[in-house]
């Protein structure tokens, strides 16, 4: 069966804007998303043949080959084997479309967590999330302010346990390398979606990420390397 103009497929003309365009596949997009059409196989086909044109006509050199040769100019990534998820680069218009839960509708993940796993986990590796920044108020005179004063502030914060130091191993032993990855921090799966099979990669459950896991945990500090105590910061 031959292909639609990608034009017609979005319902725009040859001269609409690059606005116009992302505005027409919001419209489609939404009106023929799988999850919204259940077990409805030309719906998904009708999915897959607007975000192949959407994905031609808002990349400029896909655009111009297309325009001055119409599907030939493009069969090296939409030949035989027709349009592949592999080959979009707009998911996060996607994102921008359907939002985490595509648009409130109740679909649960948000793309990326379809597509590639964990959203707040994309890279599949872990990295250390830096803490809330720490407020709090002094007073100075007028004279202090003009001339310059040191100050010295007692402020409760997490410190680290000196049983452990920081370890959070009972005794201060290190680690062990996570059974569950062996230490990568993270976990491949397969996982079928509307639009196929995708290998996704994500961190590990049994380490969160870190790719070592604590045998015995610090009965000072639980296991988080941390308590809470006091500190004096001087203020020049």
């Amino acid at each position: 069966m031959a292909k639609r103009d990608y034009y017609e497929v979005l319902e725009i003309t040859k001269n609409a804007t690059d606005e116009e365009i992302k505005k027409a596949y919001r419209r489609l997009a939404k009106k023929y998303h799988p999850d919204l059409n259940k077990g409805d196989k030309s719906a998904e086909e009708k999915f897959k043949e607007i975000s192949e044109a959407y994905e031609v006509l808002m990349d400029k050199n896909k655009k111009t080959n297309y325009d001055k040769y119409g599907h030939a100019g493009v069969n090296s990534q939409f030949g035989r084997e027709g349009f592949e998820w592999s080959n979009f680069t707009h998911f996060s218009d996607l994102e921008d479309i359907f939002g985490g839960g595509f648009g409130g509708g109740g679909f649960g993940d948000s793309i990326f967590d379809i597509f590639f796993g964990s959203s707040g986990q994309r890279g599949g590796t872990y990295r250390p999330q830096r803490g809330r920044d720490l407020k709090t108020g002094i007073s100075i005179t007028l004279e202090e302010a003009y001339t310059g004063t040191k100050k010295s502030l007692k402020m409760n914060k997490g410190l680290k346990c000196s049983d452990c130091q920081g370890s959070g191993s009972k005794g201060g032993s290190p680690p062990k390398v996570c059974p569950s990855c062996g230490g990568s921090g993270r976990v491949q799966a397969r996982r079928e979606t509307v639009f196929g099979t995708f290998a996704t990669v994500t961190a590990c459950n049994t380490c969160g990420g870190r790719g070592k896991v604590i045998v015995e945990k610090c009965p000072k500090c639980g296991g988080s390397g941390s308590v809470r105590g006091e500190k004096t910061i001087n203020i020049d």
